[in-house]
């Protein structure tokens, strides 16, 4: 099947927000933690948000239609915008985000053929607006500084499945890292002070996934077969509970056949490595995966099963480490101080209200906030190219790798520019597979581990 043969085959209320439906009540912002929660997970993660919060809340006395202020987005990136959204976008933030966290009241306003639906800063919330228009200032001046790394990436998507929001954990987790001072954190290490009733350990760790896809942090998954020294204590002699060596498993007869040769050998302190090179010596076609659970026996505190064994040196008890990349280290840090100064009630908002307040009256820094948020919109590369393009493209790139994974599909277009997401990715390239566009085969990377990849491929490259 040739390239193109594949890719045919894929071929109006006046009042504002009621309390008790869109707009979160009084009780519910009056904690400044929440207030801060709530502006963190509604506005701080989309520069374009951000850009709409301060040109509203900057002029609180003004009704703004869908038209004015598309208008108003439009004009003030001057005669070379960045990009200029869809004519309703400003006002879908206005009633997606920023009402419901209090930001903004919905009304009416005169339009040219009557009153139609407008919205103004939320004169009932005077101080989450205030609060909303110095976080705007100040991450957009952060936005700015820092061109290469997107708020959109690291605090992620406000939509979630639970009750928690994205954004709300990845700035706990980007907290825990700026503050660490003890070397490499691991999974759990980060987690246990974020674990809630709405958040467990598998939200923590989606969203360690993500930073690690977009280059925030960095993550090295610990093996323990290849984190442990372990000692052979004494020559083959079996203690296993209740079976005699015959009775065992192949793989379990031949990791003491390896021990009892390498203790001949007079090598006593080994890695998993050793283990395996012995056990090869003795049968070429041994089963390294079943080799590697009795060195895991080994690795235990209860060596009931390996009393042969006895652990030297472990690196280290977690499974896994992550850091603050060091590509975005001076980034992440900063925008963990800017939202710690707007999260802390005692702070002076007024520098960063007056920062608002002069990027949305510049037209150039306007401009070039709006192209990083359409930089890194995967929804808005998704909508302006159409799924037939990014198709074409994902396919082009399986054709010229031969063989390819969702990751290695993931990092070709990381590297030319493109924000999709490793999850987005294996979306296409499932339906590419299932419309018989892409060929489907799962070997493993490493043959001493059970999992398994899956591997893309044009059929007909299938069998090179």
């Amino acid at each position: 099947m040739t390239f193109n043969q594949a890719y045919a085959k894929v071929i109006s209320v006046s009042t504002p927000y009621p309390a008790s439906q869109n707009l979160a009540p009084q009780a519910e912002i009056e904690n400044s933690h929440e207030m801060f929660v709530g502006l963190l997970t509604g506005i701080a993660n989309h520069e374009a948000k951000l850009a709409t919060t301060a040109i509203i809340a900057s002029q609180p006395d003004v009704w703004f239609s869908e038209t004015s202020l598309w208008n108003e987005v439009r004009l003030r990136q001057g005669d070379n915008p960045g990009w200029i959204p869809d004519r309703r976008g400003p006002a879908k933030y206005c009633s997606a985000s920023l009402g419901p966290i209090g930001l903004v009241t919905k009304g009416t306003t005169r339009g040219e053929r009557g009153n139609v639906a407008a919205y103004k800063a939320n004169e009932d919330q005077p101080d989450a607006v205030e609060r909303g228009l110095a976080l705007s200032g100040t991450l957009m001046e952060w936005s700015l500084e820092f061109p290469e790394v997107s708020l959109q990436k690291i605090l992620g998507v406000t939509a979630s499945a639970g009750a928690f929001r994205t954004p709300e954990v990845r700035y706990g987790i980007l907290k825990e890292l700026v503050d660490n001072i003890g070397g490499p954190m691991s999974y759990m290490d980060i987690a246990r002070p974020l674990l809630s009733d709405d958040i467990d350990e598998r939200n923590i760790f989606a969203s360690i996934r993500e930073l690690t896809d977009n280059n925030t942090v960095t993550t090295q998954l610990i093996d323990s077969a290849e984190n442990v020294t372990l000692e052979i204590t004494g020559p083959y002699e079996y203690r296993g509970s209740g079976l005699r060596l015959d009775q065992m498993t192949a793989s379990g007869q031949l990791t003491y056949h390896a021990i009892d040769l390498l203790w001949e050998l007079d090598q006593k302190v080994i890695t998993f490595d050793d283990l395996a090179t012995a056990a090869l010596q003795i049968d070429s076609d041994a089963y390294l995966p079943g080799l590697r659970q009795y060195w895991h026996y080994g690795s235990n505190a209860d060596l009931v099963n390996m009393p042969n064994f006895k652990p030297v040196e472990r690196k280290m008890d977690a499974p896994s480490i992550v850091a603050l990349s060091p590509v975005h280290s001076e980034a992440i840090k900063d925008l963990v101080q800017r939202l710690r100064t707007i999260e802390n009630t005692q702070t002076d908002l007024q520098a960063n209200i007056k920062a608002a307040k002069e990027i949305i009256s510049n037209t150039n820094k306007m401009a070039k906030l709006y192209a990083k948020a359409r930089r890194f919109s995967s929804n808005v590369t998704g909508q302006e190219e159409g799924t037939e393009i990014v198709d074409s493209q994902i396919l082009n790139i399986v054709v010229n790798a031969g063989q390819i994974t969702t990751k290695g599909v993931f990092e070709v277009m990381r590297s030319t520019g493109r924000p999709l997401t490793e999850e987005r990715i294996r979306n296409y390239l499932s339906k590419l597979a299932s419309a018989g566009a892409l060929s489907q085969n799962r070997r493993k990377l490493d043959a001493s581990k059970k999992r398994e990849h899956i591997f893309y491929s044009i059929p007909d490259n299938d069998t090179k």
